[in-house]
């Protein structure tokens, strides 16, 4: 229940989970369960409630998916050749935002870190460039997002949520 509350209170769109060519679930026993485009679910975590700290669809009638945490692992698929991974994120409008402005730093097949900051309130396309040996390279990309802050909902009185959440992730594509 709390989850779902955090879920309509945040919003999170259904976009169907996708692994280049394998069997797709997209339900379980709760409903709805869908992840943002361009993101690989492992067969094993499939109808999980969370998975390396991206938080599912849970809902049909979700306007926009998924709910991140402050430090996730998110396995992406690259369709092509590409200099860089561009993720399509929200920063939730709410005061605790406003007052932090959101920094993310992404690490990509292991590398250093790179930090894009001081993100506000909305909609944002965050682009980062793929290490030399990755651009080239077909098939799953890991990246670690780790964020500067996390809003905890029941710290800030909006709901009993207690997980540390960061930005909404709307989807992963890779391109120019």
């Amino acid at each position: 229940m709390l989850l779902l509350v955090a879920l309509l209170l945040f919003g999170c769109s259904a976009k169907h989970v996708s692994d280049l060519g394998g069997n797709v679930e997209r339900g379980n026993a709760s409903g709805k369960w869908d992840f943002p485009v361009g993101v690989a679910v492992p067969v094993a975590h499939r109808g999980d409630l969370e998975v390396d700290g991206i938080y599912p669809s849970m809902s049909p009638s979700d306007g926009e998916c998924c709910l991140v945490s402050n430090r996730s692992k998110i396995l992406t698929i690259k369709p092509r050749k590409a200099p860089r991974v561009k993720l399509s994120i929200r920063i939730p409008d709410y005061p605790f935002f406003k007052r932090h402005p959101q920094a993310l730093f992404v690490s990509i097949d292991g590398d250093k870190p790179q930090v894009k900051c001081c993100l506000e309130p909305g909609f944002h396309v965050v682009a980062i460039a793929l290490p030399p040996r990755v651009r080239d390279h077909i098939g799953e990309v890991l990246l670690v997002v780790t964020t500067r802050y996390a809003l905890v909902p029941s710290k800030e009185h909006i709901s009993p949520d207690s997980r540390q959440l960061a930005f909404v992730l709307l989807s992963v594509d890779y391109g120019p």
